[in-house]
């Protein structure tokens, strides 16, 4: 229990890191659960004997690191735990990585739902990339990911015809990951990934979908993905819930 943990004033770590940790330790060990209130500044500063102003300070952290968030009037409360998703560099761990892979890690069941599969134009930020098809059609695909029924994030993928037309009517996408089916053949393994991320106000998309509430944050990450050969293979838009998810990327320099 909290109250049964110690701050060491004899060592150089700052008091407000180790309440910081004292509290965290906490949060990850189950003691308080997200929605659960945590002791307030004043019972915080009486129990470690520490000023007010250095709790504040470890909370301000727990806040800024998305583990606690503050209601006016009514005090600090455990988050819900944010899924960390893996943005790798590199095609080798590229090719790894899935969001089922980090829903696991979480310990919570990954499940994705298809709202639209079908042919369709192709989109003008897809030609800008590079794509062309004698069809001048694209796969379109709009998915919505969940851990343990919670909707996480929306995905929208306009992916090569000419490669991936036979996915349309089946049941190939709720099976597999786009990992696995990238990979199906030499010809449609990624090779190379063009990436952006910015930050947006939820639209009413992500307010139907993602069960959140309006222009709160949404992170949206585009992929453009190509293979061996430079042919684009498809284009994503992944709108992840702000309050949810974590952006990990992971970079390696030669």
């Amino acid at each position: 229990m909290l109250q049964d943990k110690i701050i060491d004033k004899s060592v150089p770590i700052p008091l407000y890191y180790q309440l910081e940790s004292l509290l965290l330790e906490e949060i990850k060990n189950g003691t308080y659960k997200p929605g659960d209130l945590i002791p307030t500044e004043v019972e915080l500063s009486e129990m470690f004997q520490i000023s007010r102003t250095t709790v504040r300070q470890a909370i301000s952290e727990l806040v800024n690191e998305g583990y606690v968030y503050r209601v006016k009037s009514k005090g600090t409360f455990v988050s819900q735990p944010k899924i960390e998703r893996q943005i790798p560099a590199g095609t080798q761990s590229y090719n790894s990585f899935s969001f089922e892979q980090d829903v696991y890690e979480k310990g919570l069941t990954p499940e994705t739902r298809v709202l639209e599969l079908k042919a369709a134009d192709i989109p003008s930020a897809m030609r800008k990339a590079g794509y062309s098809s004698a069809s001048g059609k694209a796969v379109y695909m709009y998915r919505v990911r969940y851990a343990d029924s919670e909707p996480l994030e929306r995905v929208i993928t306009y992916l090569n015809y000419d490669y991936f037309h036979d996915l349309i009517d089946t049941d190939v996408v709720e099976k597999y990951t786009m990992g696995e089916i990238m990979n199906r053949s030499e010809a449609t393994k990624v090779k190379r990934l063009d990436r952006t991320l910015e930050v947006l106000p939820a639209s009413s998309e992500d307010v139907r979908y993602l069960n959140v509430k309006a222009r709160s944050p949404i992170q949206l990450l585009t992929t453009v993905r190509y293979n061996a050969s430079g042919e684009v293979m498809d284009i994503s838009y992944a709108y992840y819930r702000g309050d949810r998810s974590r952006l990990h990327f992971e970079i390696t320099l030669d």
